[in-house]
């Protein structure tokens, strides 16, 4: 019962899934409008991470013979829990997602129904379409950092360029995934931008979206008055350039594998600009 329990934990991406949490919560934080609802509040933070598990399982049940040359030691469906069972698991989660945006305004439900269908049309179809995935993908992204200014209707230039900056992040990681996929992808008759155009297409690419990235931070800078942030954004722009350099020297699957990683964690350091 315990590994039957640990694969679902593993299988919804807790990392991922904490992630939308610190965003939307340090959003709902900056935010403090007047009217502070937090049953809403909480309402739309479950709704969006059940509407996330439930896409991570729907994925990854129809990427199955895919993910056994991708990432055979990682593959749950079909190993530690059947197919049959994964599509339980993924029902269980859009009901969740249905339950929770009872309570929540009609815009924030349209979001919701749109980001749960994307995500299944994106399993089943788009992921195999050159840049369609990997687009949606940074959209509903972009989504997830700004359904709670759309909640409690606070906006600021600070967060939206927190979306911005998620929005090319996510398009570069998720670029970086299909380079990393590319054999799997193949056989799984995939038409993603690295198999379509090749590997140093996909890095000159990957190099352009780094490039747009010092738009966002060089505004990030300008908004805030001298002090020490002006420092993390010198570093952080100097590690996109030996970022960009590591791109530009990678080779072999553990490679793009790093560099996904590492974009991840590039995603966490971006949300500390909210504490500031």
């Amino acid at each position: 019962m315990f590994n039957v329990f640990f694969s679902i934990f593993r299988l919804i991406r807790p990392v991922n899934l904490m992630l939308i949490f610190l965003t939307q919560m340090l959003i709902y934080y900056k935010s403090n409008p007047i009217f502070f609802d937090y049953f809403q509040i909480y309402f739309c933070l479950f709704a969006t991470i059940s509407t996330a598990a439930a896409g991570y399982v729907i994925n990854d049940f129809f990427d199955q013979k895919i993910d056994l040359i991708n990432k055979a030691q990682k593959t749950i469906i079909g190993k530690s829990i059947s197919a049959n069972f994964a599509i339980k698991i993924y029902i269980f989660f859009a009901v969740l997602t249905l339950i929770f945006s009872v309570f929540l305004p009609l815009q924030i439900q349209i979001i919701q129904f749109f980001s749960w269908l994307a995500l299944f049309l994106y399993s089943k179809f788009l992921k195999k379409m050159a840049l369609i995935g990997n687009l949606l993908i940074s959209v509903l992204t972009v989504f997830s950092v700004l359904l709670p200014s759309i909640l409690t209707n606070f906006w600021n230039n600070q967060i939206i360029l927190l979306a911005i900056f998620a929005f090319l992040l996510t398009f570069v990681r998720e670029l970086l995934k299909d380079v990393e996929d590319i054999e799997g992808d193949k056989i799984g008759n995939c038409k993603t931008f690295p198999i379509i155009f090749g590997l140093v297409c996909s890095k000159n690419l990957l190099l352009l979206l780094l490039l747009l990235f010092i738009f966002p931070l060089f505004a990030l800078f300008f908004l805030f008055k001298f002090c020490f942030i002006h420092l993390f954004f010198i570093g952080f722009i100097i590690y996109l350039f030996y970022f960009a350099w590591q791109i530009r020297v990678a080779k072999q699957k553990k490679d793009f594998a790093n560099l996904s990683l590492q974009a991840k964690i590039m995603m966490l350091f971006g949300l500390i600009t909210l504490f500031l």
